[in-house]
């Protein structure tokens, strides 16, 4: 490893080219691999994390799509990290209805509170979350 007062260099070039001209012992991690700030993620299975922020929204989930949902179960999500973290919420509904939620998490420091803002509904299973 290639170290001075505790630097790593990172070579942040496509692997061939990483080979092409390389700095001997520089990490190799791809620009295109990482992880754009205030992009969103790639789609995740949902985890009780994000069912326990569905159950919190549930209620106004419902008030804002103007409808009771027989279920209200976290299926898949994506975040978004910014002053906060955006979640990008697919909810199953029940039968073959599903419903996208947008809940944004405040950051400690402003309040920590979660805040649904927008739902959008119906959906189906295959609807991608945006």
């Amino acid at each position: 490893m290639l170290t001075y007062r505790d630097i790593q260099l990172f070579d942040v070039r496509d692997p061939d080219e990483h080979q092409e001209g390389r700095i001997p012992q520089a990490v190799n991690l791809p620009s295109a691999a990482m992880p754009l700030c205030g992009g969103l993620t790639e789609t995740r299975k949902a985890d009780e994390e994000i069912q326990k922020i569905c159950n919190q929204v549930k209620d106004r989930a419902e008030g804002m799509a103007g409808k009771k949902f027989n279920s209200f179960v976290a299926i898949s999500y994506k975040t978004q990290v910014m002053a906060g973290i955006s979640y990008s919420i697919k909810v199953h509904v029940g039968g073959d209805k599903y419903v996208h939620v947008q809940v944004w998490h405040k950051r400690p420091w402003n309040g920590g509170e979660l805040e649904l803002t927008n739902i959008q509904y119906p959906k189906r299973l295959d609807d991608p979350i945006q």
